[in-house]
């Protein structure tokens, strides 16, 4: 019968892959962030210092916000998951 010791190395040991994996989402999804982050600014400075982006992208900015988040969210997935 396996005693106290080894059931903790073993219950340390299985943490490692939960530790790596929950660190690869938070850096994936604050990467992520970021960048929309600095191209939403972006896009958002084009469209105020410019009224000829402000034409062109305003109705692309509608038809996007018309689309319900739920349903672009796993269409986005399998474009770029695979």
């Amino acid at each position: 019968m396996s005693g106290h010791r080894d059931a903790a190395s073993s219950h340390s040991r299985g943490w490692s892959p939960v530790l790596l994996g929950a660190w690869q989402t938070l850096w994936r999804t604050v990467a992520g962030l970021l960048i929309a982050v600095i191209a939403g600014v972006l896009l958002g400075m084009a469209m105020g210092f410019s009224r000829t982006a402000r034409d062109a992208l305003y109705q692309l900015l509608l038809g996007f916000n018309a689309i319900p988040k739920a349903t672009l969210v796993p269409v986005l997935a399998l474009l770029f998951i695979g």
